[in-house]
């Protein structure tokens, strides 16, 4: 049987029991939708009410906090899901299934061009890696913009890849289209554009510039001029920004999101708009006035993303043993993903493969926002696509070149504990506080 038709099967396996099993797990616990979700829920509602883009309708435009949260994309797909199918999460589940396969194919596709040798086993290990993470496997049970914004990025990343390997006039309007739109999902896409730019700078590519330029401002229109008419203020997507900002920069913060009563008090208040430019006020005047105090939190920020010690899984909706077993799968898989990602990270740096550099360039801006602003393991995932891409990269190195390898793992590993012992020291209150669920 031809390589390239075994690989074939083997990825459409992975991709159709990756969503079967997402499919399973949405049905088998049916998780109500809360906090975050919960709001997107209500905003949705309302979207096909005809009440309009709010949480609450008794509050007027200017007091709801609908624009605070992450979004609208994922507002606007679930008002088209509940349009066609009712309001029902079964159409959502099963959509978000489908979508984080399509992922898992994209990662697939994205390494089958960028290496020469051995791009599809590379592939088909990296969607694997992807497509049975029990984090995404989770997220896409719940009514959360992960999945969505997920499918939006590595698209985004496929036809940087197609556009890198082959400029068409076509591929650059996809390429900014996709690009706003997952920019419209979560607006941490937005620090992948300094790598954008270089690319056409390097390429002396202006021609496909100003195509990507024009594609993504032509997405961006209807929902600004939206904005400005209901609020007066320029804002391409939401305002939260200016709340993380606030909320993980300021003295007594521990870099993890949680709203304190000054913020909370100052929202209702004040209003939303008013609140995130308050935001950034007390952000710029905290770094300003305390900047040995900022960099502190950048580097706990950093730690606790990294760490190996966060796994995902401390939901409401499962407890007991059940809970314990999924936070333990969630933390071995995660560890697998970082210690080999990082490892792959390490041997791509003497590689002579350039598009490895780009997707280098992808991997450290992805922790960014975090980093500048707060940290929970769910705002991790966006890293998650390189690093099993870079987890493949390394096993099929280590198969190829045996023990010869090995250094780079340990050196990744060893990073990570560290990493991970300077989170549980100066997080110890609240994994003793987890822990306590248990034991």
């Amino acid at each position: 049987m031809p390589m390239n038709i075994k690989y074939n099967k083997i990825i459409t396996l992975v991709v159709i029991l990756s969503v079967f099993i997402c499919i399973f797990y949405s049905f088998y616990f049916h998780i109500r939708p809360a906090v975050d979700a919960a709001a997107y829920d209500k905003i949705a509602i309302n979207l096909i009410s005809g009440n309009g883009y709010r949480e609450d309708v008794s509050l007027s435009f200017v007091s709801d906090g609908a624009i605070v949260r992450a979004g609208p994309l994922y507002n606007f797909f679930l008002a088209g899901i509940y349009l066609v199918c009712g309001h029902q999460y079964g159409a959502v589940w099963i959509l978000q299934a489908l979508l984080h396969g399509l992922t898992a194919l994209f990662l697939y596709l994205i390494c089958k061009k960028i290496f020469e040798d051995k791009g599809e086993i590379i592939g088909t290990i990296a969607a694997a890696l992807f497509a049975f993470h029990p984090d995404l496997i989770e997220i896409s049970a719940m009514l959360m913009t992960e999945t969505l914004y997920l499918f939006l990025t590595v698209l985004t990343i496929l036809l940087f890849v197609y556009l890198y390997k082959n400029p068409t006039c076509p591929t650059a309007v996809f390429l900014g289209a996709f690009f706003s739109l997952a920019y419209l999902t979560r607006q941490t896409v937005i620090f992948f554009i300094p790598i954008f730019l270089y690319f056409f700078y390097r390429q002396k590519l202006l021609k496909y510039f100003l195509i990507f330029v024009f594609a993504s401002i032509i997405i961006l229109i209807p929902w600004t001029v939206r904005n400005y008419v209901v609020y007066q203020k320029f804002i391409p997507a939401t305002v939260n920004g200016g709340y993380n900002l606030w909320i993980g920069n300021r003295l007594g913060s521990d870099g993890e999101q949680s709203m304190p009563k000054d913020v909370s008090d100052y929202i209702v208040n004040n209003g939303a708009i008013e609140g995130s430019e308050k935001g950034k006020s007390e952000f710029y005047k905290f770094v300003w006035n305390h900047p040995s105090e900022f960099v502190k939190l950048c580097f706990l920020r950093a730690m606790k993303y990294f760490s190996l010690i966060r796994p995902m899984g401390f939901w409401f909706y499962q407890q007991g043993l059940g809970q314990f077993i999924f936070i333990l799968s969630s933390a071995a898989y995660s560890a697998i993903l970082f210690v080999l990602g990082l490892a792959g990270v390490l041997l791509s740096l003497k590689g002579k493969n350039k598009f490895l550099y780009y997707l280098l360039a992808f991997t450290i801006c992805a922790p960014i926002p975090m980093i500048l602003t707060v940290v929970e393991t769910r705002y991790r995932f966006q890293v998650y696509p390189f690093l099993a891409i870079f987890a493949g990269f390394y096993i099929i190195k280590f198969l190829q070149k045996g023990f010869f390898y090995q250094k780079a793992a340990f050196v990744s590993l060893a990073i990570l504990i560290l990493n991970s012992l300077i989170d549980t020291l100066s997080s110890f209150e609240r994994i003793k506080e987890r822990l306590s669920w248990f034991f």
